[in-house]
């Protein structure tokens, strides 16, 4: 961590903090305007969906050379 791009990694990290709010307030307007069914199919379809990318990064170079 360098002076010139410290600036840049503290706006990173302060816009990471708000992401969560953000979510927080989707997924309670979700629930409010359409109920708990569609709010608890989105979240197991992007958990689902989640498994689907994991499975798919090729990472086997990376451990190869270990």
């Amino acid at each position: 961590l360098t002076n010139e791009n410290r600036a840049l990694y503290t706006g990173l990290t302060g816009v990471g903090s708000v992401l969560p709010v953000i979510s927080s307030l989707l997924w309670g307007w979700i629930i409010t305007e359409f109920g708990f069914t569609l709010f608890f199919t989105l979240f197991i379809l992007i958990v689902l969906l989640s498994f689907f990318f994991i499975y798919k990064i090729d990472c086997e170079n990376e451990f190869k050379n270990r």
